[in-house]
């Protein structure tokens, strides 16, 4: 196994191993270290102990949940239409709701054991196809390739050179080295950009080089960084690096016309989807879901659709708060770009390391460590790259777009490999670029698709892809968070509905293992190789939200040593993990199915 950190170098199509930064910690073997509860404990603090690991159990979480959801819910509705009085007395009734949301979905819990996948059983990943060997790959034929170009939007571009840049420990000195080294433009876009150790070390590398003379400019979600120091971005937008915020307060124009009508339309059709639950259904909810749910759903969706459709017009907490631009690009100098699924945060740029940034709290994110993916590119495409930074620049408000293509110099050749940037923007151009991306590859794969994503809630549409290509005899696999290493555990239960229906369809899954050995908190990467040849690395997962809303980008990467490089680092992972067969789902509890419908049905769009 390559130690963690090791990083692959596509100079042309040489393959290259760079060790990891000298000194750095080795990570510490699973189960090494023993949390034991003192039996001299004071009263105080044990209870203090069980009231933390009872909100951090799924029962707990779960009222959390419907908490959250119950009372923002109603609260925003409550201030709609009757103002500040309104929305303090729909919080509280929402919280009332959502008490009793969590007792039906949880108490199940008090009657059967809560089964998980076995620790102890762990995949060598020796199976895994290191070269699938292909003469001749259908993945790269011109007939495919055309209607590649044609369904992403997208054009593969020779003459790139390709750096593979396993986790943060990697990827961010090699980011702090290309913007140290910047000459004339640095290009920055993430949805996240923290204000812990990581964040301000960039900024603060931002400020200095916008000093220097050099065009500064970052995009970041004005949402996902709300609880960032705003002195952050003030640093920087004084030192002259310009910024652009999408998603800001300034964005929602709350709508006052019929505001009545809509509000008596949506009551009525949530009176209609209780009544056709029935005394029945709520009193045993997993029978209901099993013999009528799905069927119930969709007819209450297609007697409400006109509704629905009205809803996307009103608050933003219903609609527009709920739109993410979730790319990542920095471009440097129009010759260099990193792409894949790295924010600006300790939490990205720790893993690997063995390093913690306690800076803002031992539980803040920052304090954890992710594993994740990136990769650097340098040569032509990177022309693309900055082509689609530009008009999101322009489309988040920002000025002279033409200007930060035509600053940067043409780029030469920098190697011999092809690569093709896609970018996936459902909301703006109504595109589906890179689901596109994914449906093409599956359907022309002979021998291997190996699939590593953080968030895995397939749509019907792609699980349909998946089992098709695994009963053509492809190996697919797919490696994502376990329900304890997801940060949003929620939605693993909704990707764990569909794990039957793939693994009688004969695709193997995975878990990443809490006790994974990497100290690695949580999966984050995002990144796919196909019959050892097409590889893939960018900021798209596999969820709604991903195919359905977000703005996403992702780099396909044409080279039989940089697949090679892929599969090693997927049998890696694979070792961290669990394979998921059907007894795992068999042992599984009627709340844990209740919670995957809630999560698959009601809330996909929402996590």
């Amino acid at each position: 196994m390559d130690p963690i950190g090791t990083r692959p170098v596509i100079p042309g199509n040489k393959l290259v191993s760079k060790e990891p930064p000298s000194g750095e910690p080795a990570p510490e073997a699973a189960g090494e270290k023993l949390d034991i509860q003192s039996p001299h404990e004071s009263t105080f603090k044990e209870k203090l102990g069980k009231l933390k690991s009872a909100a951090l159990s799924q029962k707990g979480r779960t009222y959390i949940t419907s908490l959250g959801l119950g009372g923002v819910g109603l609260a925003t509705l409550g201030a709609f239409v009757f103002g500040l009085p309104g929305a303090v007395i729909g919080a509280a009734a929402g919280l009332c709701g959502g008490i009793a949301a969590g007792a039906l979905i949880s108490s199940p819990l008090s009657f059967f054991k809560w089964s998980r996948t076995s620790s102890e059983r762990v995949p060598p990943g020796s199976d895994v196809n290191l070269n699938p060997a292909l003469k001749e790959s259908s993945l790269l034929k011109p007939s495919v390739e055309k209607e590649t170009d044609r369904v992403t939007d997208s054009l593969a571009v020779p003459g790139n050179r390709v750096t593979l840049e396993k986790n943060g420990v990697n990827s961010f000195p090699e980011r702090y080295r290309m913007m140290e080294e910047a000459k004339h433009s640095i290009n920055l876009q993430t949805l996240i950009f923290h204000s812990d150790e990581t964040g301000w070390k960039t900024a603060e590398l931002l400020a200095k080089k916008a000093k220097e003379g050099v065009k500064c400019r970052v995009i970041y979600d004005w949402i996902s960084s709300a609880d960032s120091d705003p002195k952050i971005f003030k640093m920087m937008k004084e030192a002259g690096v310009e910024l652009q915020a999408f998603n800001t307060p300034v964005d929602y124009k709350w709508h006052e016309e019929n505001k009545d009508e809509i509000v008596r339309h949506m009551h009525g059709a949530f009176q209609d989807f209780i009544k056709g639950v029935g005394e029945e259904g709520l009193a045993e909810p997993d029978k209901w879901i099993a013999e009528k749910g799905e069927k119930e759903f969709k007819f209450w969706i297609g007697n409400n659709e006109k509704v629905l459709e009205r809803l996307k017009e009103y608050p933003p907490l219903l609609h527009k708060l709920n739109n993410r631009w979730h790319m990542k690009i920095l471009t440097v100098d129009g010759k260099e770009a990193m792409l894949g699924g790295m924010n600006i945060g300790s939490e990205y740029a720790n893993g690997g390391s063995g390093h913690r940034d306690t800076s803002l709290g031992e539980k803040a994110f920052s304090a954890g460590a992710f594993r994740d993916t990136d990769v650097k590119v340098e040569g032509p495409v990177v022309g693309k790259v900055n082509e689609a930074f530009a008009e999101n620049w322009g489309y988040a408000g920002g000025e002279d777009t033409a200007a930060i293509t035509a600053e940067n110099p043409a780029v030469t050749a920098a190697g011999s490999t092809k690569t093709r940037f896609v970018s996936h923007q459902p909301r703006e151009k109504k595109d589906r670029n890179i689901e596109n991306w994914y449906y093409q590859m599956l359907k022309n794969a002979e021998k291997t698709a190996y699939i590593t994503n953080a968030y895995f809630l397939p749509t019907k549409e792609f699980r349909k892809a998946l089992i098709e290509a695994a009963k053509r005899g492809v190996d697919v696999r797919i490696l994502t968070n376990s329900v304890d290493t997801n940060d949003l555990p929620i939605l693993s239960q909704g990707g764990r509905k569909f794990y039957r229906e793939l693994l009688e369809g004969g695709v193997r899954l995975y878990e990443l293992r809490k006790d994974n050995g990497g100290k690695f908190t949580t999966l984050h990467t995002k990144a796919s190789v196909f019959d050892g040849e097409v590889a893939t690395i960018g900021s798209h997962n596999l969820d709604p939200r991903s195919f359905n809303l977000n703005s996403e980008d992702t780099i396909e990467i044409q080279d039989k040593d940089f697949g090679k490089g892929m599969h090693e680092m997927f049998r890696d992972d694979l070792q961290m993990s669990n394979e998921i067969t059907l007894e795992d789902l068999n042992n599984e509890t009627p709340a844990d199915r209740l919670e995957q419908w809630f999560a698959s049905e009601i809330i996909k769009d929402l996590l």
